[in-house]
């Protein structure tokens, strides 16, 4: 079965699955749901010859395991894009520690 014959079963775009087989993206539960069916195996299948063990834990480094980075990653996608770009610009710069401080820090609660 090709990528264009299973996303076309699964109801996606072939690039999807693409990004699916590199690892690029995550499958959920439900997509991984639909792609057993789409290739007729239960879900099992993708997870047979695995024991508790073998199950990863989070990544060390993983950001999106630390769930105020991702509350974080969340509210900044959800800010209009030109707001996205004037808020990112000091940290595009390279922050100095002190900068940092004063611009993390609301006014309301740096020291005077």
């Amino acid at each position: 079965m090709t990528q264009q014959q299973l996303a076309d079963k699964v109801g996606i775009k072939f690039q999807q699955i693409q990004k699916y087989e590199t690892g690029m993206n995550r499958v959920s539960a439900s997509r991984l749901w639909d792609i057993a069916r789409a290739v007729d195996v239960p879900v099992s299948f993708f997870f047979e010859g695995l024991s508790e063990g073998d199950l990863p834990g989070a990544v060390e480094g993983d950001i999106f395991a630390d769930k105020e980075a991702l509350q974080l990653v969340r509210a900044y996608y959800a800010m209009p894009e030109a707001q996205r770009r004037a808020g990112a610009r000091p940290v595009r710069r390279g922050l100095t520690a002190e900068t940092a401080r004063r611009w993390v820090t609301p006014p309301s609660f740096r020291a005077v």
